[in-house]
């Protein structure tokens, strides 16, 4: 991510800086995969489009066969802009009525072959398979996100996680959110070489767009606003954190 962002300073569109990325991305399908999103994030941006466009252009004239996986994802990722702009324009209408359109929609033909079995933009080792529709909703927000369930078409899905869930966003930048997490995995990283865990979980989250992108929902994991709520209505706006503090000592009992 920080090299995407230093490269938009070099002189050039040919520099030692764009040849190294272009090198690593296709010698690592993991790196290429996000070396990919980051620099399609910001095509919209007048000042960085030829560059990008051409560095994009060469990672996908050499990645081979991966080119498929990556047109999946774009498609997908068209797929889902184009229904959440459908669902904001549609603002005069109750909630019901746009979960029933959602639910209509995502049936449709042409958005379960975009929306199924494709690699997760978020972590291309994950493959999103069928789209559990009665599971998805609408977040209760403006620009209307999506939470998103698929299921886990690996074999060994019982063992691991049966369902992959997203929360897609569009209408929010958030390559603000992908800075202030990488901070935190810095940190992290910084503290467990010093031998303290403090059970840092960063989730992930994905711009892939002009405001669009995904974020990972947490499996197994609590707001902060549903934990407080047990305390009351003053709790539950965070103005007595007495409720916070119990439920942490009540899952770490026995750790000192």
């Amino acid at each position: 991510m920080n090299h995407a962002k230093v490269i938009k300073y070099e002189s050039y569109y040919d520099n030692n800086l764009a040849k190294l990325l272009i090198r690593r991305a296709l010698s690592n399908r993991k790196i290429g995969h996000f070396f990919f999103w980051h620099l399609k994030s910001e095509m919209h941006e007048p000042s960085v489009a030829t560059r990008f466009g051409l560095m994009l252009e060469a990672y996908c004239r050499g990645v081979g066969s991966h080119l498929k996986s990556i047109v999946r994802q774009v498609e997908a990722l068209e797929k889902l802009t184009k229904l959440t702009d459908i669902l904001k324009a549609r603002k005069d209408e109750t909630q019901k009525e746009r979960l029933k359109f959602l639910y209509e929609q995502v049936q449709q033909a042409d958005y379960l072959e975009a929306l199924q079995n494709f690699p997760s933009p978020l972590n291309n080792n994950h493959v999103l398979g069928n789209l559990i529709v009665d599971d998805c909703k609408i977040l209760d927000s403006a620009k209307r996100p999506l939470w998103l369930v698929w299921l886990n078409p690996d074999p060994m899905a019982e063992c691991l996680f049966k369902y992959n869930s997203i929360i897609f966003k569009n209408g929010d930048d958030l390559r603000q959110d992908m800075l202030t997490l990488q901070v935190i995995r810095i940190m992290d990283s910084i503290w467990q070489n010093e031998g303290l865990d403090m059970r840092m979980m960063p989730y992930a989250c994905l711009a892939t767009g002009k405001e669009v992108g995904m974020i990972e929902v947490v499996r197994n994991a609590k707001t902060v606003m549903n934990i407080q709520r047990k305390g009351g209505r003053m709790a539950a706006f965070q103005v007595d954190s007495t409720q916070l503090h119990k439920y942490i000592k009540e899952k770490n009992k026995g750790i000192r």
